[in-house]
């Protein structure tokens, strides 16, 4: 049994640009298990994302070093998911490198077990869901056409960054509006305003019909959402602020939805824990990449099919932004949809773009 490690810097096409950061590549730790015995070639990918996880790559990094002795031994002894969380408790393990651990077991069972990963963790999982495009609002002809080239694509559902200049993208979401009345239009305001505006903000944006918005609030604390909670219909939700709580049962009767970026809070253990949380308080639970590699989105859209909302449309399709990348997620995400993925065919691309890993392979 051999444990690789590789680490990755793919750039973006664009600058991808929030509020807080501007990235112009993604940087990352990929995990390569292989068993000769069985042909198998298991992955995982840990790869913190600035301004939302707490760890840094090079913590991840020299924790995995320290620890990969250890982890190899659990499967020399026949390795479970459970003993996987009895295994990352004991380690204080990094949420990321939680991600890539379980994201690797699961491959490795899965493929030991000649089952589909989504059979492996769920009774019932949805063979297809729909996936969210993603517009910045910028020059409004340019806007325009983006908008129409993605429902021309088949998305039902467009997700506007917004936060910088409110006036001017209210004008645009109203045009978007009146020309696509059926148009599910979903925002993320990246933490951009003060309680009093966002409340000003919203009340303005309630005859849009929008689905929600998500981290309206610059201080995301319990009293200054159930303020604006109290003074607005357009639907809240938390992304990077959900790991600002400790007592989630506060804040999530305040909220609509909850944004899940799997490489920001972890394991297999606290997914399942969210999901029962956001249950009882009726909340709809979205999945969303955290800009990686295709291995962590894989691995991103099995949970969604087993734990997200199936009604709504998760944030799955972020590998166009890409410039490199270990395999292309048009095998399974077309026309604003997608369908679960064939690891078999994954693992192909994976060796085909293999190339681009080995310059940052690392000794563990």
């Amino acid at each position: 049994m051999e444990l690789n490690a590789y680490t990755y810097s793919f750039p973006f096409k664009e600058p991808f640009i929030t509020s807080a950061e501007v990235f112009t590549e993604r940087k990352g730790l990929i995990l390569e298990l292989k068993e000769e015995e069985d042909d198998i070639i298991a992955l995982g990918e840990a790869a913190p994302l600035p301004g939302f996880s707490l760890e840094s790559l090079d913590e991840v990094i020299q924790q995995m070093k320290k620890i990969s002795e250890e982890f190899k031994e659990l499967f020399q002894n026949d390795i479970s998911l459970d003993s996987l969380q009895v295994f990352h408790r004991k380690n204080d393990i990094y949420p990321s490198l939680q991600f890539a651990l379980d994201t690797l077991a699961v491959d490795y069972l899965s493929q030991k077990s000649r089952t589909p990963a989504q059979d492996l963790l769920f009774d019932n999982p949805a063979k297809m869901l729909q996936t969210n495009g993603i517009v910045p609002i910028s020059d409004e002809g340019e806007t325009r056409d983006n908008v129409a080239e993605l429902i021309d694509k088949g998305y039902k559902t467009i997700k506007f960054k917004i936060g910088q200049s409110f006036t001017y993208e209210l004008e645009q979401l109203k045009k978007i509006r009146s020309s696509h009345p059926k148009l599910t239009l979903r925002l993320d305001a990246n933490k951009a305003w003060e309680t009093d505006e966002a409340i000003e903000n919203l009340s303005r944006l309630e005859p849009l019909d929008i689905e929600y918005c998500e981290e309206p609030l610059a201080r995301a604390n319990v009293q200054n959402f159930k303020t604006l909670n109290n003074a607005t219909t357009v639907p809240l939700a938390l992304d990077e602020s959900l790991t600002e709580f400790k007592d989630w049962d506060s804040i999530l009767p305040l909220i609509s939805a909850i944004i899940i970026k799997p490489m920001v809070l972890g394991g297999l253990t606290k997914l399942f824990a969210t999901n029962r949380l956001a249950d009882n308080h009726g909340n709809k639970v979205i999945y969303t990449t955290s800009l990686e590699s295709g291995i962590g989105r894989a691995m991103t859209v099995i949970l969604a099919a087993g734990l997200g909302n199936r009604d709504s449309a998760h944030g799955l399709s972020t590998g166009s932004l890409l410039n490199m990348d270990v395999w292309n997620d048009g095998t399974y995400i077309n026309n604003g949809s997608v369908n679960l993925p064939d690891r078999s065919q994954l693992g192909k691309r994976y060796h085909s773009n293999h190339k681009y890993l080995e310059p940052g392979r690392i000794d563990l």
